[in-house]
């Protein structure tokens, strides 16, 4: 499926939500799991339909299809930063590509000549 046909099946859940909150949530987990092509279009309306989905299942408080939604989205959050494409530590993401290092001190060393 393509970015587009994604949206359109995000925003035909959005309209069928306040009448038939579960045929919204079967458009919105058919978004999620469809085997779209990786680009960013994808990716930013497949975690739309992440978003939408988790407050639609908030709303209906239906905590066990909640805590299944995360246990089936586990493959997606185990993808290295470096192979999600709109991770924020990606080139292409506009990230600065890597992580910055915090330098520590030991207690009672010496930094400029005075103790710490």
């Amino acid at each position: 499926m393509s970015a587009a046909e994604l949206a359109a099946k995000v925003a035909a859940a959005a309209e069928v939500e306040a009448v038939k909150p579960q045929e919204a949530a079967k458009l919105l987990r058919e978004v999620i799991f469809a085997d779209a092509s990786s680009d960013n279009e994808s990716v930013k309306v497949k975690e739309q339909g992440i978003d939408k989905l988790s407050k639609l299942l908030g709303k209906l408080k239906d905590a066990p299809g909640l805590k299944a939604l995360l246990s089936e989205l586990r493959p997606l959050f185990a993808v290295g930063p470096g192979e999600y494409p709109s991770s924020r530590h990606s080139i292409e993401g506009g990230g600065k590509g890597r992580l910055r290092r915090r330098r520590w001190r030991r207690r009672g060393t010496t930094v400029g000549g005075r103790a710490t």
